[in-house]
């Protein structure tokens, strides 16, 4: 049950290799390279794509379309390594005295918890920043108008 609260349910998707990933998503083996290596892609076996690494895998290759860098998006690795290191000190400091079952039905709720509390937070961060704006320009030309 913890395995399935970490990593998901067990699914039957067949794991593609680097080509057949490449193919599904529309990513060179060059890019997937460099994604791997920034670790904007993390694959639970190594040189082996699931089903949630094609959703990203093609995720990636829209974003790449339209203008990102790969370098605009591995603050998010850097700042998850911070919540994850957290996470997993609050969740020592819970469990470090229970028993192992005790332990594995914490860690389940507490991996939901974690989630959901993610999730809310940076949206709501997010939702709160634009309802702020009078319009979606205003941060640009507030940022160049001081130079001014």
């Amino acid at each position: 049950e913890l395995n399935d609260a970490i990593f998901g349910p067990s699914r039957s998707d067949a794991l593609l290799d680097e080509a057949g990933f490449c193919r599904t998503t529309g990513l060179t083996a060059l890019q997937v390279r460099e994604l791997v290596r920034k670790r904007l892609m993390m694959p639970l076996t190594k040189g082996r794509f699931d089903g949630d690494d094609v959703i990203m895998g093609k995720t990636y290759v829209r974003l790449l379309a339209n203008g990102f860098q790969m370098g605009d998006l591995t603050y998010y690795v850097e700042q998850g390594e911070k919540i994850v290191d957290h996470e997993m000190a609050v969740r020592r400091r819970m469990t470090h005295h229970l028993s192992h079952q005790e332990d594995a039905a914490l860690s389940m709720e507490l991996v939901k918890y974690a989630r959901m509390t993610r999730s809310y937070i940076i949206d709501r961060l997010f939702q709160h920043r634009v309802a702020a704006m009078r319009d979606l320009k205003e941060a640009e030309t507030a940022d160049t108008s001081d130079d001014d």
